[in-house]
């Protein structure tokens, strides 16, 4: 009795103070045991693993896998915390079910997409940055920067704002502020007012959100392109709806002569790459299709079992003919929204094009997932499994893309608090600047930073309350990042 006590104990000491996870002969693996393995085989930083004192089975699943995820400075799962909002979160996730076709253009919400606004004198607004077509709240008259002041019977503060999402019938007292004569920023005549908002539906929307060839812009050959996600299709991965309306508005492009593409993707927080590199291969240049589209590099295991990375490749000809551009330079509209795949985009047509960024430093994610399910605990794991390079073997954005030409809408003085036009309008704000940028790449004497200042309204007569925090309803689409299916040769 006394060895068999002896055993146990020896026994119980070599899992605890163990550093690295013994599998278990046992059929019945602990779902933590199973993410661990999953994790360790997978997971980009997968090294760091040797780093863990302890690894603690007895957490949730959540927290499990959270406890696995890499805070190295070095590393970029993640901001901690991110420099511009102060916030502290992973790219990593898990869910307890599979996102492969939960995606954000895929889900019950009433189709608003803001920002909170928290102020010093302890106030909150909500702040539209666009609504989805055919939605609950375009049907209820809602526009793109009108400011939301009441969910329901309640003031907007950080603890209710998320109730301006999805849910039963809903109240919001919404309206325009500006500044008035005396400089005090406030409600404009009319506002505010209360709308009524139905049950939330199921939303199913194009991420071609705006298309904007020559003949609605109003300029010869330049065309703009407001593009809000990478997702191919409502019905998932294997659904090409999505990806044929782009090419549709691609053709149209086409066949009014467009030289020039304005593509904004400053609301776009990425998506798959598939459709990442259909949009690319629309733009890149005729002797880049066929090329180098992007560089995928895993952990140092699978790099080494595997001897070299994982290469894809722009689109042939015949696959993009009738809607591809083969355009000389781009303009992208960038923001604190852009982030992943839109980023790829970029980062991969940087070495076939000039890429002219206009806007705001984007997120800074260079790396990716794919989906790791397990049917028999219920679970999808999407830990951070690549880093992308360019043709270039580039893929030092880490920060985010800094632009070229900044101007930032959201929280610059006087633009936060500035009226909005409706996307694809040439006079909203970051658009009418890229129009005047065309204008004088023609005429080199002007001055830049004159240009984007005259966009800036003066703010010394204007009482402003200082923006404290902010928090964005993109921030918690189901699905955000750059995702990619798991390579063939790393599939059990």
């Amino acid at each position: 009795m006394r060895w068999s006590v002896f055993v146990w104990i020896v026994g119980l000491l070599a899992v605890s103070c163990s550093r690295t996870h013994s599998p278990d002969p046992s059929p019945h693996k602990t779902a933590n045991e199973w993410i661990f393995e999953q994790m360790q085989e997978h997971y980009l930083y997968s090294e760091r693993f040797e780093t863990l004192i302890d690894t603690d089975y007895s957490l949730s699943s959540q927290d499990f896998f959270v406890s696995l995820l890499s805070t190295h400075p070095e590393d970029n799962d993640g901001k901690h915390p991110n420099p511009v909002t102060g916030k502290d979160y992973f790219y990593s996730y898990m869910s307890e079910s599979s996102l492969t076709r939960v995606i954000g253009s895929h889900v019950f919400s009433y189709g608003i997409e803001y920002l909170l606004y928290e102020f010093d004198d302890g106030t909150a607004l909500l702040r539209v940055l666009y609504v989805a077509r055919g939605s609950v709240a375009e049907q209820a008259g809602i526009r793109r920067g009108d400011w939301i002041s009441r969910i329901g019977d309640e003031e907007v503060s950080s603890g209710n704002y998320r109730r301006a999402q999805n849910g039963g019938a809903l109240t919001l007292t919404v309206g325009q502020r500006d500044y008035d004569a005396s400089g005090d920023w406030d409600w404009c005549p009319g506002s505010p007012y209360v709308v009524t908002l139905s049950a939330a539906t199921l939303l199913e929307n194009s991420p071609v959100y705006v298309a904007a060839g020559p003949d609605r812009l109003g300029i010869p050959g330049v065309a703009y392109l407001a593009y809000h996600e990478f997702n191919s299709g409502p019905g998932g991965f294997e659904d090409k709806q999505f990806d044929n309306e782009l090419k549709e508005a691609f053709a149209d492009f086409k066949s009014q002569n467009v030289q020039e593409l304005i593509l904004d993707l400053r609301y776009n927080p990425g998506g798959y790459t598939e459709c990442c590199r259909l949009l690319s291969s629309l733009i890149v240049p005729q002797s880049g299709l066929g090329d180098v589209f992007a560089i995928y590099r895993y952990n140092a295991s699978r790099q080494e079992a595997h001897e070299s990375p994982q290469t894809q490749y722009f689109m042939e000809s015949e696959e993009v003919s009738g809607s591809h551009l083969d355009l000389y330079r781009l303009w992208v509209i960038i923001g604190m929204h852009t982030a992943s795949s839109s980023e790829l985009l970029i980062n991969s047509l940087i070495p076939y094009l000039e890429v002219l960024t206009v806007g705001s430093t984007s997120e800074g994610k260079n790396v990716g997932s794919y989906e790791i399910a397990s049917a028999q605990y219920g679970l999808s794991l999407y830990p951070i499994t690549f880093q992308t390079y360019n043709r270039q073997n580039e893929s030092d954005y880490q920060n985010g893309f800094t632009p070229r030409y900044p101007l930032d809408e959201l929280f610059a003085p006087g633009n936060a608090y500035r009226p909005m036009k409706d996307l694809g309008d040439p006079q909203e704000l970051l658009l009418s600047y890229v129009l005047s940028l065309m204008e004088r790449s023609q005429d080199a004497t002007e001055d830049v930073e004159s240009l984007r200042l005259n966009r800036t309204p003066n703010i010394e007569a204007f009482h402003l309350p200082r923006v404290v925090n902010t928090r964005s309803s993109l921030e918690d689409k189901p699905l955000q990042g750059m995702v990619d299916t798991m390579p063939e040769c790393f599939r059990p």
